[in-house]
């Protein structure tokens, strides 16, 4: 089956000669908590290259990870994540986006990067949250202990320029008064229910139940916390 009869949006995103291109695995709403559940037990430990496709604009994130799972964590927190790509969730909403798996990369030690700036070049610039068409980060990629021992000596001379120092209380009156008020991105607005049952998903601390199968604990469940899981054993929340 083609990528184009699977997500028409797509279609428009990629450039004409790629357009046979399709994902390995596509997630619809993402906001979801089974679905959630879901990208956790079939992603776990899993590198490789993945997108969030808007289905509003057709606009689409292209990023690699060594651990897809945390990744799409970090975005759904906004820690660590695109600026275009945030905003547009914040616009759109997270139900309007498809979290998608274009490669898998847990059985060699290649750049990710390198397969992430390829599939860069498969999208028409102006469909692409990202801000480079190159990708440029670390992931992937070690320190030989050559360079280790190089950083070290650097940083035994030159120090961090506010090792030891601490802000006064004017600094601190200042950083604080800069996300105050109407300079703060939420002045005026709410959390919808929506988004605080994700905030409250993200932020709890879930249960893993794991299965010895063929001699090999696998993860086949996920509890939202554990004060499920004593109701659903019965049990008392505090033993």
């Amino acid at each position: 089956m083609k990528f184009t009869n699977l997500l028409p949006n797509l279609q428009i995103s990629l450039k004409k000669k790629y357009r046979d291109i399709q994902p390995i695995k596509i997630y619809d709403n993402i906001h979801n908590i089974n679905t959630i559940n879901r990208i956790k037990i079939e992603l776990n430990y899993s590198r490789g290259i993945y997108g969030f496709l808007c289905k509003k604009n057709n606009k689409i994130y292209i990023g690699s990870s060594e651990n897809l799972v945390n990744r799409f964590l970090e975005h759904l927190k906004g820690k660590k994540s695109n600026l275009k790509l945030q905003r547009s969730i914040l616009k759109y909403g997270l139900s309007n986006f498809y979290y998608l798996i274009f490669e898998f990369h847990n059985n060699n030690n290649n750049l990710l990067t390198t397969f992430e700036t390829l599939f860069l070049s498969y999208f028409k610039l102006r469909y692409l949250y990202n801000f480079k068409i190159i990708a440029t980060s670390m992931i992937g990629y070690k320190h030989s202990n050559i360079s280790k021992e190089k950083m070290k000596k650097r940083y035994k001379v030159y120090k961090h320029p506010f090792l030891g120092k601490h802000h006064n209380i004017i600094s601190k009156k200042k950083i604080s008064l800069q996300t105050q008020g109407v300079n703060n991105p939420m002045f005026g607005r709410k959390h919808s229910n929506k988004v605080k049952k994700l905030m409250s998903v993200i932020k709890s601390k879930q249960v893993y139940f794991y299965m010895l199968i063929d001699n090999k604990f696998k993860l086949v469940q996920i509890y939202p916390n554990s004060l499920y899981v004593a109701e659903l054993l019965n049990l008392h929340k505090i033993r």
